[in-house]
Protein backbone atom coordinates (compact mmCIF):
# COMPACT_ATOMS: atom_id res chain seq x y z
CA UNK A 1 0.00 0.00 0.00
CA UNK A 2 1.67 3.26 -1.13
CA UNK A 3 2.08 6.70 1.66
CA UNK A 4 -1.25 8.27 -0.37
CA UNK A 5 -3.15 5.03 -0.30
CA UNK A 6 -2.56 4.35 3.66
CA UNK A 7 -3.10 7.58 4.26
CA UNK A 8 -6.46 7.60 3.06
CA UNK A 9 -7.27 4.44 4.79
CA UNK A 10 -6.16 6.31 8.08
CA UNK A 11 -7.97 9.01 7.58
CA UNK A 12 -11.46 6.56 6.88
CA UNK A 13 -11.70 5.07 9.68
CA UNK A 14 -10.93 7.86 11.50
CA UNK A 15 -13.77 9.48 10.44
CA UNK A 16 -15.82 6.24 10.42
CA UNK A 17 -15.14 5.78 14.27
CA UNK A 18 -16.02 9.78 14.66
CA UNK A 19 -19.40 9.05 12.68
CA UNK A 20 -19.91 6.04 14.68
CA UNK A 21 -19.28 7.35 18.39
CA UNK A 22 -20.36 10.83 17.78
CA UNK A 23 -17.79 13.05 19.96
CA UNK A 24 -14.89 10.90 19.97
CA UNK A 25 -13.07 10.89 23.35
CA UNK A 26 -8.98 11.92 23.82
CA UNK A 27 -7.73 8.38 23.52
CA UNK A 28 -10.10 7.22 20.49
CA UNK A 29 -7.57 6.54 18.08
CA UNK A 30 -4.86 5.19 20.50
CA UNK A 31 -3.06 2.21 19.72
CA UNK A 32 -5.11 -1.15 20.01
CA UNK A 33 -4.20 -3.12 22.75
CA UNK A 34 -1.86 -5.77 22.09
CA UNK A 35 -2.83 -9.43 21.98
CA UNK A 36 -2.24 -11.84 24.84
CA UNK A 37 -1.07 -8.65 27.02
CA UNK A 38 -3.19 -10.19 29.94
CA UNK A 39 -1.72 -13.80 29.38
CA UNK A 40 -0.27 -15.22 32.93
CA UNK A 41 -2.12 -12.45 34.40
CA UNK A 42 -1.75 -12.87 38.56
CA UNK A 43 -4.77 -10.44 40.17
CA UNK A 44 -4.23 -7.92 37.60
CA UNK A 45 -0.28 -7.87 37.97
CA UNK A 46 1.91 -9.28 35.36
CA UNK A 47 5.77 -10.90 35.40
CA UNK A 48 8.08 -7.69 34.78
CA UNK A 49 11.75 -6.99 33.78
CA UNK A 50 12.57 -3.56 34.76
CA UNK A 51 16.07 -1.50 34.09
CA UNK A 52 17.25 0.74 37.42
CA UNK A 53 19.20 3.83 36.23
CA UNK A 54 22.00 2.23 37.64
CA UNK A 55 21.58 -0.47 34.87
CA UNK A 56 20.46 -3.25 37.34
CA UNK A 57 18.03 -5.61 36.24
CA UNK A 58 15.09 -6.80 38.32
CA UNK A 59 12.30 -9.00 38.02
CA UNK A 60 8.89 -8.34 39.98
CA UNK A 61 5.49 -8.42 39.56
CA UNK A 62 3.50 -4.63 38.39
CA UNK A 63 -0.01 -4.00 37.32
CA UNK A 64 -0.58 -4.62 33.90
CA UNK A 65 -1.30 -1.05 32.51
CA UNK A 66 -1.15 0.09 29.57
CA UNK A 67 -1.40 3.58 30.32
CA UNK A 68 2.00 3.52 31.21
CA UNK A 69 3.13 4.78 35.35
CA UNK A 70 3.71 7.81 36.63
CA UNK A 71 4.68 9.29 40.48
CA UNK A 72 5.10 5.83 41.74
CA UNK A 73 4.95 1.95 41.01
CA UNK A 74 3.29 -0.51 42.76
CA UNK A 75 4.81 -4.11 42.77
CA UNK A 76 5.07 -7.43 44.26
CA UNK A 77 8.43 -9.13 44.37
CA UNK A 78 7.00 -12.75 44.09
CA UNK A 79 3.64 -14.22 42.46
CA UNK A 80 2.88 -16.01 46.25
CA UNK A 81 3.16 -12.35 47.76
CA UNK A 82 0.05 -11.16 45.71
CA UNK A 83 -2.00 -14.60 46.63
CA UNK A 84 -1.73 -13.76 50.36
CA UNK A 85 -5.36 -12.42 51.66
CA UNK A 86 -5.39 -9.08 52.28
CA UNK A 87 -1.59 -8.51 50.28
CA UNK A 88 -0.73 -4.79 50.01
CA UNK A 89 2.01 -4.28 47.26
CA UNK A 90 5.38 -2.25 47.47
CA UNK A 91 6.09 0.77 46.13
CA UNK A 92 9.25 2.37 43.92
CA UNK A 93 9.41 5.72 42.97
CA UNK A 94 8.76 6.27 39.23
CA UNK A 95 12.31 8.00 39.05
CA UNK A 96 14.15 4.94 40.07
CA UNK A 97 12.60 3.43 37.16
CA UNK A 98 14.78 3.46 33.53
CA UNK A 99 12.57 1.04 31.29
CA UNK A 100 10.50 -1.95 31.70
CA UNK A 101 9.45 -4.68 29.28
CA UNK A 102 5.75 -6.27 30.21
CA UNK A 103 4.35 -8.78 28.82
CA UNK A 104 5.95 -8.30 25.11
CA UNK A 105 5.67 -4.53 25.84
CA UNK A 106 8.06 -1.98 26.12
CA UNK A 107 8.42 1.30 28.69
CA UNK A 108 10.77 4.16 29.27
CA UNK A 109 11.11 6.85 31.75
CA UNK A 110 10.34 10.19 29.90
CA UNK A 111 13.07 12.75 29.71
CA UNK A 112 13.21 15.75 27.85
CA UNK A 113 16.26 18.19 27.93
CA UNK A 114 18.21 16.18 30.30
CA UNK A 115 15.05 16.48 32.82
CA UNK A 116 13.34 13.29 33.62
CA UNK A 117 9.36 14.06 33.70
CA UNK A 118 8.55 11.37 36.52
CA UNK A 119 6.60 9.21 33.62
CA UNK A 120 7.17 6.18 32.59
CA UNK A 121 5.46 5.69 29.19
CA UNK A 122 4.61 3.06 26.94
CA UNK A 123 6.01 2.69 23.07
CA UNK A 124 2.67 2.53 20.76
CA UNK A 125 4.80 2.80 17.65
CA UNK A 126 8.48 1.18 16.96
CA UNK A 127 10.03 2.08 13.68
CA UNK A 128 12.27 4.81 12.15
CA UNK A 129 10.16 7.29 14.73
CA UNK A 130 9.36 5.72 18.35
CA UNK A 131 6.27 6.81 19.57
CA UNK A 132 5.16 6.88 23.04
CA UNK A 133 2.22 7.31 25.12
CA UNK A 134 1.27 7.94 28.87
CA UNK A 135 -2.41 7.82 29.76
CA UNK A 136 -3.32 9.89 32.30
CA UNK A 137 -6.71 8.10 33.83
CA UNK A 138 -8.84 11.10 35.65
CA UNK A 139 -11.92 10.49 37.56
CA UNK A 140 -15.32 12.90 36.46
CA UNK A 141 -17.02 14.48 39.23
CA UNK A 142 -20.49 16.62 39.27
CA UNK A 143 -20.16 19.91 40.52
CA UNK A 144 -20.31 18.90 44.24
CA UNK A 145 -17.19 16.86 43.93
CA UNK A 146 -18.84 14.00 43.74
CA UNK A 147 -17.71 10.66 41.31
CA UNK A 148 -19.84 10.66 39.03
CA UNK A 149 -21.69 7.09 37.43
CA UNK A 150 -20.09 7.15 33.65
CA UNK A 151 -16.64 6.63 35.20
CA UNK A 152 -13.16 8.01 34.34
CA UNK A 153 -11.64 9.27 31.00
CA UNK A 154 -8.20 9.63 29.63
CA UNK A 155 -5.70 12.14 28.48
CA UNK A 156 -3.06 10.90 26.19
CA UNK A 157 0.49 12.33 26.36
CA UNK A 158 2.53 11.76 23.49
CA UNK A 159 6.35 11.44 22.95
CA UNK A 160 8.33 11.04 19.84
CA UNK A 161 11.68 10.18 19.10
CA UNK A 162 13.73 9.53 16.18
CA UNK A 163 17.12 7.44 15.96
CA UNK A 164 20.28 9.40 17.55
CA UNK A 165 17.96 12.22 18.73
CA UNK A 166 16.49 13.30 22.27
CA UNK A 167 12.91 12.77 22.81
CA UNK A 168 9.79 15.29 22.37
CA UNK A 169 6.71 16.09 23.87
CA UNK A 170 3.85 17.11 21.22
CA UNK A 171 2.71 19.82 22.53
CA UNK A 172 -1.50 20.15 22.06
CA UNK A 173 -1.51 24.03 21.51
CA UNK A 174 1.26 24.07 19.14
CA UNK A 175 0.34 20.42 17.51
CA UNK A 176 -0.12 21.21 13.39
CA UNK A 177 3.01 24.06 14.00
CA UNK A 178 5.20 21.23 15.48
CA UNK A 179 4.19 18.21 13.50
CA UNK A 180 4.45 19.81 10.10
CA UNK A 181 7.98 20.43 10.40
CA UNK A 182 8.55 17.20 11.68
CA UNK A 183 7.24 15.20 9.16
CA UNK A 184 7.73 18.13 6.61
CA UNK A 185 8.82 15.38 3.83
CA UNK A 186 5.96 13.33 3.83
CA UNK A 187 3.82 15.46 1.39
CA UNK A 188 0.33 13.46 1.76
CA UNK A 189 0.58 13.81 5.31
CA UNK A 190 1.96 17.61 5.31
CA UNK A 191 -1.40 18.16 3.61
CA UNK A 192 -3.54 16.46 6.33
CA UNK A 193 -2.31 17.89 9.01
CA UNK A 194 -2.60 21.58 7.12
CA UNK A 195 -5.89 20.81 6.35
CA UNK A 196 -6.82 19.98 10.29
CA UNK A 197 -7.63 16.72 8.71
CA UNK A 198 -5.37 15.02 11.75
CA UNK A 199 -5.14 16.17 15.07
CA UNK A 200 -3.17 15.48 18.62
CA UNK A 201 -5.67 12.17 19.11
CA UNK A 202 -4.45 10.80 16.02
CA UNK A 203 -0.83 10.41 16.67
CA UNK A 204 -0.50 7.12 16.59
CA UNK A 205 -2.17 6.87 13.13
CA UNK A 206 0.22 10.03 12.43
CA UNK A 207 3.48 7.92 13.11
CA UNK A 208 2.22 4.83 11.56
CA UNK A 209 1.49 6.53 8.38
CA UNK A 210 5.01 8.39 8.16
CA UNK A 211 7.06 5.07 9.24
CA UNK A 212 5.27 3.64 6.11
CA UNK A 213 5.95 6.13 4.13
CA UNK A 214 9.48 5.88 5.75
CA UNK A 215 10.07 2.26 4.95
CA UNK A 216 8.64 2.31 1.56
CA UNK A 217 10.24 0.38 -1.31
CA UNK A 218 12.68 2.08 -3.45
CA UNK A 219 10.68 3.21 -6.80
CA UNK A 220 12.14 1.37 -9.44
CA UNK A 221 13.79 2.68 -12.65
CA UNK A 222 11.79 2.00 -15.59
CA UNK A 223 14.02 3.13 -17.92
CA UNK A 224 16.90 0.37 -16.44
CA UNK A 225 17.52 -2.64 -18.31
CA UNK A 226 16.00 -6.38 -17.54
Amino acid sequence: MTARLFLAFLLSVAAGRVAAQGAAPADTMAAPPPVGFHDNEVKGYGKAEILGPDGKTHFVYIPLSLDGFAGSLPFFRQEADIRKFGAVPLFIDADKVQSIKLNGQYYEHMVLKGKRKHIVARRVSKGPVELFCYSDVRERFDKDGQPVGFGSYTIPHWYLRRPGQDLVAVDRVEFIAQTTRYFHDDHDLLVALTQSKLRYRHMFQIVEAYNKYLTRPAPTDASAPR
